[in-house]
């Protein structure tokens, strides 16, 4: 799976007195196996990229592509965010993990959720019970990755 950005770009708020650009002709690829590390100080668009490439932005131009397509399909691209415990919702772990996989309708979406908590080392008799809020932070983190995981993104 390649990833393919050509000449993003980005304004919050566009057209309105507080627009806000936030990318300007960003390109990248990013082959399987790759790996890109973006670094920046506050405000200077790391999380736009993430949630652009994702598909969970539109770019105001630009593209970006997984394998030749819109990265638009459901878990197609993955992403966990800086803090994850912002992110949990559900009273059990299990719950929490099983969320994407069950929105996609996955035939086997308690297999998936299960199969991504042992990839991250948590094990399911341990913590598929537990409530996410009493996780510690590695803990947490391991557990939102797993979330992503599940939906099997390629």
């Amino acid at each position: 799976m390649a990833l393919v950005a050509d000449t993003l770009t980005y304004t919050y708020g566009a057209s309105t007195a507080f627009a806000a650009p936030a990318l300007k002709g960003v390109s990248l690829t990013l082959e399987p196996g790759g790996l890109l590390l973006v670094v920046g100080a506050t405000g200077s668009g790391k999380s736009t990229l993430l949630r652009v490439l994702s598909g969970l932005l539109a770019p105001d131009s630009g593209s970006v592509l997984v394998d030749g397509e819109a990265p638009g399909e459901p878990g197609r691209v993955g992403i966990v965010f800086q803090n994850p415990e912002t992110q949990f919702f559900a009273e059990t772990v299990l719950e929490d993990v099983l969320f994407g996989p069950k929105n996609l309708r996955f035939p086997d979406a308690g297999q998936a959720a299960r199969d991504a908590l042992a990839s991250v080392a948590l094990a399911d008799a341990e913590f598929a019970g537990r409530s996410p809020f009493t996780l510690s932070g590695g803990e947490a983190r391991r557990v939102a990755v797993a979330g992503v995981l599940a939906m099997r993104p390629a």
